[in-house]
């Protein structure tokens, strides 16, 4: 009988290949894969549920369900303040949270919130072997998954990043967090040595590598020559990144090396279902 791994994902998953790497390696070794991940209310609308591949499949919630929500929520709490508990101070609160819904800055927290909330709840009740949290803003619903079943499940926690200075993420915040849970884990995972070392100088232990490399395939179809597609000399050499292009990945570094390289093309690549790029930097 195969064992059940639930997997939490805070994105949509119409371009994380690290987690759909890891889901269709572990339905090939004989475990059922669920990914529990958010459907975001800004882009178009994902199927609720997805079959991914055998034994592995995708439930999204939140979305603009989450916003009706919101409203019937606020409008149940004015309603009950006033009407009924006759506190004035509750139908208030009911009205503020309406009104935060239509802020820009109160309409992301609220959605933040209410996505998390209903993440936690519907992965506790789903009967599982082993919950996988995808990096540290899953991490809380995960263990409230695991922990809060009278056999408890195994909890693996799937660092993708250095979870302590990521772009736009407050540093001290996410630090706390992730020293509250770190020691309540089973297994923790990280992409690469690096941050294996780096994990062991903040919190004593080395946590497991899995490196995040492209599938491998036997031979390749169709696609394009990065020296056609830039007009290299079929020798140039190439240093290619292959990721998101966006801040806090270093990548300024790597520009401003450019000029100290003494052979070599710096290639950026960034590539999903919507957008192909490609970028260069010659050696002065």
């Amino acid at each position: 009988m195969r064992q059940k791994i639930v997997m939490l994902l805070f994105n949509d998953f119409s371009n994380d290949a690290r987690v759909l790497k890891e889901g269709k390696t572990l339905a090939k070794a004989g475990y059922w894969v669920e990914l529990i991940c958010i459907q975001d209310y800004k882009k178009n609308i994902l199927p609720q549920v997805e079959i991914v591949a055998p034994f592995f499949y995708v439930t999204r919630i939140g979305g603009q369900a989450n916003q009706y929500a919101i409203w019937i929520i606020s409008l149940i709490i004015g309603i009950l303040g006033l009407s009924i508990l006759g506190q004035f101070w509750i139908a208030v609160a009911g009205i503020m949270l309406l009104f935060m819904s239509f802020t820009s800055k109160g309409h992301v927290f609220i959605q933040r919130t209410m996505t998390v909330i209903t993440m936690a709840i519907v992965a506790r009740s789903r009967e599982a072997d082993y919950f996988q949290a995808h990096d540290l803003n899953t991490l809380p619903q995960a263990h409230f998954a695991a922990r809060s079943k009278r056999n408890k499940s195994q909890l693996i926690y799937d660092s993708h990043e250095v979870q302590t200075s990521r772009e736009g993420c407050n540093g001290f915040i996410y630090r706390k967090i992730e020293q509250f849970y770190i020691h309540k884990i089973d297994l923790m995972i990280v992409e690469n040595n690096t941050r294996a070392a780096f994990n062991k100088q903040l919190y004593g232990f080395s946590p497991g590598v899995i490196h995040n490399y492209p599938e491998y395939v036997t031979r390749m179809v169709g696609g394009q020559s990065i020296h056609r597609l830039l007009e290299l000399s079929p020798n140039e050499k190439i240093l290619l990144y292959q990721g998101v292009i966006n801040p806090g990945r270093g990548l300024e570094k790597l520009v401003e090396a450019v000029p100290l390289f003494q052979e070599g093309t710096l290639v950026l690549s960034e590539t999903d279902a919507k957008k192909r790029s490609c970028k260069q930097w010659l050696p002065n």
